[in-house]
């Protein structure tokens, strides 16, 4: 039979039992209501109508930029919300993480756009103050054609420009229609457009969007493969290369075999209309010369905007015998 502890033992065993048991308690229970938040910041602002006649109430405003603080929106930092206004045009964004976000109107009814609030920084503890304005949009309309001169149809074309600025969002997006044509509703100020199938820093085109204008006509953007029409082949001193058979045979759309061009006196070619393969705007082609000698090179060249090629032959691969040794009499000679 177990000895009891002596009265003070007791006691003091009683007393960490209870204390312990409360801590046990609170720890389940998470922290107290008096614990501090994690800290968060706050947009709000107002959409005003800068003309006669604009609703300003139950407009989709729509925030997104870039997170980099502790607390982000998703795991690769992008911070996206939205919200409508009430009917005098006021909005709230609440629980942003730290970064840098741009506002602006979303569906806004036609002939209306926005001005977004761009490049507004946001620290956890602050609360900014926006203003985002309702505009009567211009018009701005393009073209797109394919570098054949024909429309480019059923393709995206992407803007950003004051009412959707660069960092952190994606782009305003019209699809171009059988002819070719897109079509905006911008508030005035700097716009650039992109084919977004096109790789960056090719099928671009800027424009300024003038205040107080009702349309504006941006000149046609090219896009698409480059059809290599033809060209000219040289040889490594640059001396035209007559009688070689010219083909496509890299790039994205090669020619069938035995569809080729052969070089004039002056080493120029013709490719058959619609045979000719097309490469990706700023890549390059892999055209396959046979030569009227015999042998075969394969040469790769950057098409010009008009699918012209210049290809420059390697030099020959023949016997080199050194300097002051007679030919057959030194087994070292070399090809190069």
């Amino acid at each position: 039979m177990p000895t009891p502890a002596p009265p003070g033992r007791r006691t003091f065993l009683a007393v960490a039992a209870v204390a312990l048991g409360c801590g046990l308690s609170q720890a389940r229970q998470g922290p107290g209501p008096d614990a501090p938040k994690a800290p968060y910041a706050k947009v709000q602002g107002r959409v005003i109508a800068k003309q006669a006649g604009a609703n300003v109430a139950g407009l989709r405003v729509v925030l997104r930029g870039m997170g980099t603080g502790r607390v982000k929106a998703n795991p690769v930092g992008l911070m996206e919300a939205e919200t409508r206004t009430d009917a005098d045009g006021r909005f709230r964004f609440d629980r942003l993480s730290e970064g840098t976000v741009h506002v602006f109107v979303e569906d806004a009814p036609a002939p209306w756009t926005s001005v977004a609030a761009a490049g507004v920084e946001v620290r956890p503890g602050w609360t900014r103050a926006v203003r985002v304005d309702l505009v009567r949009g211009v018009e701005v309309t393009g073209l797109v054609l394919r570098r054949t001169g024909t429309p480019y149809g059923g393709v995206e074309v992407g803007m950003y420009g004051a009412g959707r600025p660069r960092g952190g969002t994606t782009p305003l997006v019209a699809t171009t229609d059988d002819r070719g044509r897109y079509r905006f509703l911008l508030p005035p100020g700097e716009a650039s457009f992109h084919v977004l199938s096109e790789p960056e820093g090719e099928a671009n085109r800027a424009a300024i969007i003038p205040e107080g204008a009702d349309r504006l006509e941006v000149p046609p953007i090219l896009a698409g493969p480059v059809l290599v029409v033809g060209g000219r082949v040289v040889d490594a001193a640059g001396v035209a290369v007559e009688g070689a058979s010219v083909s496509v045979i890299g790039g994205r759309g090669e020619i069938a075999d035995g569809i080729a061009a052969t070089t004039d006196a002056r080493g120029e070619f013709r490719l058959p209309p619609g045979l000719n393969g097309g490469v990706p705007a700023g890549s390059v082609a892999v055209m396959r010369i046979q030569l009227r000698g015999g042998g075969e090179q394969k040469v790769a060249a950057r098409p010009e905007d008009d699918g012209t090629v210049r290809l420059v032959l390697d030099p020959p691969r023949g016997p080199l015998i050194p300097e002051g040794i007679a030919p057959g009499l030194d087994a070292r000679a070399r090809r190069w």
